[in-house]
């Protein structure tokens, strides 16, 4: 029996993966998703520490588990120590929900090693821009509970799959519902139990029937533009001009070419397990035809988005973000086919090739960590954070000129800068109303930073410039207040 072969204990493969989760998510740098959730978590939990003017704003309740555990642990310990903690959390999750399944398929501590390996080199996604291992949120522990639903579903424990499907789902309604279906169907497929399995279904649903109320509820609204306008709908904001490079393809020409090389993996990908099901033993069958099926899956995703392309109504489902897990899946799949060969030579060369993708991995974990521990901000950001503190009001609002406005050195400026600064583009909301909202604030800022301001009201009592090329145009708007040549801060003429 090959080295890569032995079978680990449960405890054994938790602490195991453990080790290899946080080193993932660790060093705690901030990820830009992260601003935006721990801040609504807050203001979740403690909104009157947060002023009509927040740029963070999004009244959507179906994530209400999530944010009631996420802010509860912000306002006990703060913005920095909660993160911490949170993503130890979740890579202690993530550990147990991956260790239970790779020790419901008989798989190894390395060979949970070599799957994550491939996973980190190939990923994180197949397209989307999705991810799994890259910060913490309401998907992430979700997540977690869909790999120990999985695992219950391999062990034939159909109660388990239930109770953790049902968790996740509350964590997070489109990852918790798309992948209990998957795991309802294996645990279907591989134990031959159809008629146990759409009872078990029917529980989940009945289960999951308050958060859909919540859920409907959250998304009833207008979504064409406010009465007197002629602007876009929601759906078309958040779809097409917020989120193209997750939820639609066809919206910028120029992005295409990622989303073509996605399509023909997955289409690879596809093929390859068809033709491994036809020639694997039964389990790795029934993994190869699931991923198939989630192949094609995303495949028809991509027929519905050209379908969409002009309305954006399907975006908010995110059709593609099962893509990362799909990817994950498709690496474990593959490791269980190369745990089927036994001949000598084969096993050597599995020996050779584990050696040199783990390696890879640990090179590529290492560039990661370095790359992790430059993304705060500049000596001269924390100059301006501390000079916007310490010459405005905590309810002063501080409109922030947007640029890099994904950049976690910009987006972290809003929660650093602890002043209400209307609005960012990183922080869209979800529902109809608030979304025509937080256009219209885009736009105005944007006009702004364009054309100076003209003699019209200013929801503002700050603006600060990131920029030096930009003062001119906006030292017309009131009084320089601070500056240290990079960045400015004026105060508006009232």
């Amino acid at each position: 029996m090959a080295w890569s072969d032995q079978q680990d204990r449960l405890p054994i493969l938790v602490a195991g993966m453990f080790m290899v989760f946080a080193v993932l998510l660790l060093p705690v740098s901030w990820h830009s998703n992260e601003e935006n959730y721990l801040m609504l978590a807050y203001q979740w939990v403690a909104p009157t520490a947060f002023s009509e003017y927040s740029a963070v704003f999004d009244q959507s309740n179906a994530r209400f588990l999530n944010m009631f555990l996420t802010g509860h642990a912000v306002a006990w310990l703060g913005y920095d120590a909660a993160h911490g903690v949170l993503r130890v959390l979740c890579a202690a999750l993530y550990a147990l929900g991956f260790a239970a399944l790779l020790r419901s398929l008989d798989l190894s501590l390395l060979d949970g090693l070599l799957v994550l390996a491939l996973f980190n080199l190939l990923g994180p996604d197949l397209m989307g821009s999705e991810w799994l291992f890259e910060g913490v949120e309401a998907k992430t522990f979700a997540y977690a509970f869909v790999f120990l639903a999985f695992a219950a579903a391999v062990s034939g424990r159909w109660k388990s799959v239930v109770a953790a499907g049902v968790l996740a789902t509350y964590l997070h309604f489109l990852i918790g519902g798309f992948w209990m279906v998957i795991a309802g169907a294996l645990y279907a497929a591989l134990h031959g139990r159809w008629r146990m399995s759409a009872s078990a279904m029917a529980l989940y649903g009945v289960l999951i029937s308050p958060l859909l109320v919540i859920l409907v509820r959250d998304q009833i609204g207008p979504a064409a533009p406010p009465t007197g306008t002629d602007g876009p709908t929601a759906d078309y904001i958040y779809s097409i001009i917020r989120n193209p490079h997750h939820v639609a393809p066809f919206a910028d020409p120029n992005g295409l070419y990622r989303w073509a090389r996605g399509v023909v993996s997955t289409a690879a990908m596809c093929a390859v397990g068809y033709y491994m099901a036809q020639m694997a033993p039964r389990r790795l069958r029934v993994f190869a035809l699931m991923l198939t099926g989630l192949g094609i899956y995303l495949l028809l995703a991509m027929v519905i988005s050209w379908g969409d392309r002009h309305t954006g109504s399907f975006g908010k489902f995110y059709l593609f973000r099962p893509a990362s897990l799909t990817l994950l899946l498709a690496c474990l799949t593959l490791v269980l086919l190369v745990r089927t060969a036994r001949q000598p030579g084969v096993v050597q060369i599995k020996r050779i090739l584990t050696f040199g993708i783990i390696s890879l991995f640990l090179g590529n974990v290492a560039l990661q960590f370095v790359l992790k521990v430059r993304s705060g901000l500049s000596p001269s950001g924390l100059e301006t954070v501390a000079a916007v503190q310490a010459l405005t009001e905590p309810r002063d609002v501080v409109v922030v000129e947007p640029i890099g406005d994904i950049d976690i050195k910009f987006v972290g400026l809003h929660r650093l800068l602890d002043r209400p600064t209307l609005v960012s583009w990183k922080f869209v909301p979800t529902n109809a109303d608030e979304i025509h909202r937080w256009w219209g604030l885009v736009q105005w800022r944007e006009a702004l930073f364009r054309k100076g301001c003209h003699g019209e009201s200013m929801p503002a009592q700050y603006i600060l410039v990131l920029r030096p090329e930009t003062l001119p145009l906006i030292s017309s708007c009131g009084t320089l207040a601070w500056t240290n040549g990079m960045q400015s801060l004026v105060q508006v003429s009232q």
